[in-house]
Formats: C-alpha cells, sequence, structure tokens
C-alpha cells in the first residue's frame, strides 16, 4: 500500500506542470473613413486598448449603434481647429446620432476608461 501512494506522488510531481492562459496583449484598431466609404466598427475594450477613427474630410458623421445592446463610449475628438477630451457617445439599440467633426482632418478616439461599454457595434458614415 504504502508503494502505491509513493508512486502517486512520484507520478504527480512527473506530471506536466499546468500552464496558466496568457491573454493575448491588448493592441490599438481603428479605420478611416470617408463619404464614398463607412467605418463599419465592432469595438471591443477587451481586446483593444483605443479605436481610433479618421477622416480626412471632416464635416459632420453619423453614429449608429448596430448591435442589440446599449453602446456607451468615452472619446476625445481632434480636428484642424481643436481638441476636444471626455465626451460621451450613448446610443441604445439601433439609435443613431450626429456629430459635428468640424474641419478635417479629424481623428475620434474611442477609449474605455471602466465608465463605457466594453463591446460595441458601430457604423459611422460621412453626412
Amino acid at each position: 500500500m504504502r508503494h502505491l501512494g509513493l508512486a502517486a506522488i512520484v507520478a504527480a510531481a512527473l506530471a506536466a506542470p499546468a500552464v496558466a492562459q496568457v491573454p493575448p496583449p491588448l493592441v490599438d484598431a481603428g479605420c478611416k473613413m470617408s463619404a464614398a466609404e463607412p467605418c463599419n466598427a465592432r469595438i471591443n475594450f477587451q481586446r483593444q486598448r483605443s479605436f481610433t477613427l479618421t477622416s480626412d474630410a471632416g464635416g459632420t458623421a453619423e453614429f449608429a449603434n448596430e448591435g442589440n445592446r446599449r453602446c456607451r463610449l468615452e472619446y476625445s475628438l481632434t480636428n484642424a481647429n481643436s481638441a476636444a477630451a471626455g465626451r460621451t457617445l450613448d446610443l441604445g439599440p439601433s439609435a443613431s446620432t450626429e456629430v459635428v467633426l468640424g474641419p478635417g482632418p479629424v481623428s475620434v478616439q474611442f477609449t474605455f476608461r471602466g465608465l463605457g461599454s466594453e463591446v460595441c457595434d458601430l457604423l459611422v458614415r460621412a453626412k
């Protein structure tokens, strides 16, 4: 009996150690929007550190929530004349809103600070 207990201990010690699952590193993602080509984006802060939307034209853009849950995102907006941070985009399922981007070129950077949605499906069109 004693040898069987020792054999089990030795077998357990020689077994391959458990490997911890390391999550993939967070990345920066984004897309470029134009009048001819909208940006269809899945923003996922479980996998992304930030998401940047750029446009050379500026003007106004329509942001539409293509998902089936509320989408609340914090963003900063930089255009040819100014920069503003701490803005919030809050859209219910299938809702949309227009945002004045200002003169181009324009950059809209979405970030996650724990208060908004971790995952959003957005369609952004130039107006």
